[in-house]
């Protein structure tokens, strides 16, 4: 459902089985190459360019609950299947999933004396996401 919040999101790391309650998050988007074809008979003086046939996957970054049991050192820099499930919409039986290869490239804690103790965690998207809308 557009519009809807993030509210109850989680991810899950398919190798070691952690899960993480995600607070907050962004993607830095898919991205392609610029590759430059510009040719000595170009006559209108710019640049021409066509895309890569590669595309970037892009990372996440999350804020997520901090365990203080889990070692991230059982999964940072692991490639493993990640799936970042979304809240149940209202109305749906099934959230919607990304699921894709992946790594955790870095994990952070914030430990505050009067508040929740949480997580940084960055995601390389390391492969093809894909989408399982919410049904």
């Amino acid at each position: 459902m557009a519009g809807d919040t993030f509210f109850g999101g989680s991810i899950t790391l398919g190798t070691t089985g952690e899960n993480f309650r995600i607070l907050e998050g962004d993607r830095s988007g898919m991205a392609v190459e610029d590759i430059d074809v510009s040719h000595g008979s170009i006559t209108d003086g710019f640049k021409e360019y066509i895309p890569s046939d590669l595309v970037e996957g892009g990372e996440y970054s999350f804020t997520v609950l901090h365990d203080p049991d889990v070692d991230e050192t059982n999964f940072v820099g692991v490639l493993q299947t990640i799936t970042i499930t979304y809240p149940l919409p209202a109305g749906k039986t099934t959230p919607a999933k990304r699921q894709f290869q992946g790594y955790i490239k870095d994990y952070g804690e914030a430990l505050p004396i009067d508040d929740k103790m949480t997580a940084e965690i960055t995601v390389k998207v390391a492969g093809k996401v894909t989408v399982t809308p919410s049904a």
